[in-house]
Order: C-alpha cells, then structure tokens, then sequence
C-alpha cells in the first residue's frame, strides 16, 4: 500500500479546493457553465465544419465562452445567449479560417 496518512490528507485537500474553484461563485459563472456544458460539444462541431482543425477550434471554443463570461459580467442581455454563441463561434471560425488561408498563401501555396 503507497501512501501515508498525511499524502492522503493532502491529496483529498487539493480535491476539495479543485472542487470549490469548480463551483461557481456568481450568477454570470454559474450561466456560462451550464451553457458550456450543454453545447460545447455542438459548437466544436460547428467550428469544424468551416474546416477548422480540431485544436484551433477547441482555442475558439475558449474563446467563445470567455467572450460570452465578459459580455454577462457586463450585464449584458441574456436574451437567446445560444443563438449569441453560435454567432460568436461563427464569427471567429471565418477568421480563422481566413488567417490560415492568408499564412497558407503567403508560403506560396
């Protein structure tokens, strides 16, 4: 058996404070979170289909909820924040895109 009694009281210590960082602490966290976890997978694969690959869309990803946590922060309108979303991974989907296509380009191809 590894491990003694204080590792194991030091590891569940660094379980209990991950968990406590994973709860939200306000109402704009608490709503990001629960839209990521409803539709990340759905915005991954709507970012792919502009032929995005798989990290820079999982950067996008990022990118979209990020935007979305400012613009609630904000007080922003919470009015259809799905539809937000999806205009917001749009949008940096066609410009990434459009960035790879002009470094693609630009090496002569």
């Amino acid at each position: 058996m590894s491990g003694s009694s204080s590792e194991i009281g030091v590891t569940a210590g660094f379980a209990a404070t991950a968990a406590a960082r994973a709860r939200p602490s306000s109402p704009a966290e608490e709503a990001v979170l629960e839209l990521f976890n409803a539709l990340r997978d759905r915005l991954f694969r709507y970012v792919v289909s502009f032929g995005v690959p798989g990290p820079d869309a999982e950067e996008i990803i990022q990118e979209t909820f990020l935007a979305l946590f400012q613009h609630l922060r904000r007080g922003g309108a919470r009015d259809n924040l799905k539809a937000w979303l999806f205009r917001v991974a749009h949008n940096l989907a066609l410009k990434k895109r459009a960035r790879r296509r002009r470094d693609f380009e630009s090496l002569g191809g």
